[in-house]
């Protein structure tokens, strides 16, 4: 019996070590790899990146007023587009420009008669006008850049006033906006 029972402890030890060492050995050298996938589809993005403001500087002479811009050195109005060139060639977006009046003295108000960018005449006051078609910004460009650039190479301001006076500063606000193709000229 004593045998029997040597026997059985002997067997009882082995089968615990076996138990204990098998689920270390069924972890090892297992392993799997996945993908990341990073795919760049068209949108119809058409953003406004930067636009430019301008100063005009002139002398006090009552009555009409018609300014060209100083210094246009840089300025330009970038623009973002997510899709390929020529995808989109039927000028399906564009920048549209409005300017308020312009303000002095804390309250005092002056009519815009007279507003351009790059040789546009864009009206005055509160008119919205088209600036540029997407066709506009994009002439010229290749590769697959999707910002670009419209070089400002003038600008002018026309208005009427016999109240402004030397060192007033006048200030009126220039809104860009990128609209469909829909919205009307």
């Amino acid at each position: 019996m004593k045998s029997m029972k040597i026997a059985s402890a002997a067997m009882l030890a082995m089968v615990g070590l076996g138990f204990a060492a098998s689920p270390a050995s069924a972890a090892t050298g297992t392993t799997k790899e996945g993908t990341a996938t990073v795919t760049f589809k068209q949108g119809d993005d058409f953003q406004l990146e930067s636009v430019p403001s301008f100063a005009f500087l002139t002398t006090v002479t009552p009555g009409e007023y018609s300014i060209n811009a100083t210094n246009l050195t840089g300025k330009s109005i970038e623009v973002y587009r997510n899709y390929k060139l020529g995808m989109m060639s039927n000028s399906k977006n564009k920048v549209h420009v409005t300017i308020s009046d312009l303000r002095y003295d804390t309250n005092k108000t002056v009519a815009v008669g007279k507003f351009s960018i790059g040789g546009k005449s864009l009206v005055g006051t509160g008119a919205s006008k088209l600036l540029y078609t997407d066709k506009e910004i994009t002439d010229g460009v290749t590769g697959k850049a999707n910002y670009y650039n419209k070089a400002i190479t003038s600008a002018g301001i026309g208005f009427s006033s016999t109240a402004v006076g030397v060192d007033d500063t006048l200030t009126a606000t220039i809104t860009y906006t990128a609209v469909a193709a829909s919205t009307p000229n």
